[in-house]
């Protein structure tokens, strides 16, 4: 017979194995941990059955619903697609010109997207494109993945993770731009320089016969869809001063989408992502289960191995772990573990969270370029290669992409060192 930590332990090395094996949907692997949560924890006395649903941060999950109501009646709106087609045909068949505005659009659409909405958008045109432009489909679809990845840690709402970290310590919009967007910029002009390294191409003059409205099938829509999305970005980046919480204004603009876009809600609801909404509200549930089990003070003892008494080197090796764990499982369940062990950690020793959780931020959104399956980005990009008949061979994505992830996690370790330096947090 176990005891209460064995059972927790082997459910948590369960649960390990099937994310990382990804045998089963996240979702029904997010859902299992809660069931066996909630069977084992209250048949060992830890809860009553009543305490499980309190568990789930609802502002988080709320707050996560109402981003991919508002992004995907933009999305059916075809906003994107007719800008995506409208720049590409004003710098015309460039490989490079067109490479490179690929990436750039990929960088300002997960900005206001999660990557995994983002890359999907991108990649799709990208493969409508490039048997027409010549484009080197696989260096460019490598970008987008990474660049997407990128972008997700510029804004408090342009990754899940970033929108759990944010919420869980009570982050604004403008607090988290102010330390995360200048380091998203330095990072995307890296990858650009290597796109213009790597992407060759020639030149050539001929307009694209190309009508972007084409793929508009109702204009007033995307107008009303953009002015209401528009309204969301503005009062989210000064809910602060507003005093507003930003889980009410994206459910209160969802709402407005719904009245005024003009879109069919039911268009919308078939486009969400309910897998992210099912797995975040049902790991939550697990992660209480592996706290008052004690397998996360057993975890947190693990995590200390790494810790330094200079904060510095804590808080880099903390981003590499993060990186190097992201890059096997998914970061979204990385974050949602990792997070409780850094409170562990950090509240003992009286130290300041702040960099250990830009540490999370940071590791956890690059780290899934080091594989081709680290991050839903990278393997959606590397799909569609797959589906033009182009597939990425190991070798080719190492060459494209670990090396530039390292260095760009190396980029990211000094500047979150010269912020704890120069006593920013």
């Amino acid at each position: 017979m176990f005891n209460v930590l064995e059972t927790f332990i082997i459910i948590f090395i369960l649960i390990l194995i099937l994310l990382v094996s990804e045998l089963h949907h996240r979702a029904v692997v997010g859902i299992l941990a809660a069931v066996l949560t909630i069977y084992f924890g209250v048949s060992y006395g830890l809860f009553r059955f009543e305490e499980v649903f309190s568990f789930i941060e609802y502002d988080t999950v709320l707050l996560i619903l109402s981003i991919f109501i508002l992004v995907q009646t933009l999305v059916a709106s075809r906003f994107f697609d007719f800008l995506s087609l409208a720049l590409v045909k004003i710098v015309g068949q460039s490989q490079l010109r067109v490479t490179v505005l690929l990436i750039s659009l990929t960088f300002v659409f997960t900005l206001f997207m999660t990557s995994t909405i983002s890359i999907v958008v991108l990649a799709s045109i990208t493969g409508l494109l490039y048997k027409r432009l010549k484009l080197d489909v696989k260096r460019t679809l490598i970008f987008e993945g990474a660049i997407a990845n990128v972008a997700g840690l510029a804004l408090s709402i342009s990754s899940i993770p970033n929108i759990i970290v944010s919420s869980k310590i009570g982050l604004s919009f403008i607090e988290f731009l102010k330390y995360s967007f200048p380091l998203s910029i330095i990072l995307f002009m890296i990858t650009a320089l290597f796109t213009f390294k790597l992407v060759q191409g020639g030149v050539d003059s001929e307009t694209l016969r190309i009508n972007p409205w084409a793929v508009v099938e109702d204009k007033s829509v995307l107008f009303r869809s953009l002015a209401i999305f528009t309204a969301f970005l503005v009062l989210t980046a000064l809910s602060g001063n507003l005093g507003i919480p930003p889980v009410f204004i994206a459910m209160s603009l969802a709402l407005m989408m719904f009245f005024f876009s003009g879109v069919d809600p039911d268009e919308v609801f078939s486009r969400v992502n309910w897998g992210i909404i099912f797995f975040v509200a049902s790991f939550y549930i697990f992660i209480a289960g592996l706290e008052v089990s004690g397998v996360l003070n057993l975890l947190s003892s693990m995590v200390s191995l790494i810790m330094s008494s200079n904060i510095i080197i804590s808080v880099i090796a903390l981003l590499w772990v993060s990186a190097v764990v992201s890059a096997v499982v998914d970061n979204i369940p990385v974050m949602l573990l990792l997070i409780p062990i850094v409170n562990q950690l950090v509240s003992p020793l009286n130290l300041n969270p702040a960099p250990f959780y830009w540490a999370l931020v940071f590791g956890g959104n690059l780290g899934g370029n080091l594989t081709t399956f680290g991050s839903p980005a990278m393997l959606i990009a590397t799909e569609v290669a797959r589906r033009e008949g182009e597939e990425i061979s190991f070798t080719e994505f190492a060459k494209t992409s670990v090396f530039l992830t390292l260095l760009l996690l190396t980029v990211s370790s000094i500047y979150l060192a010269t912020l704890i330096v120069i006593k920013v947090f």
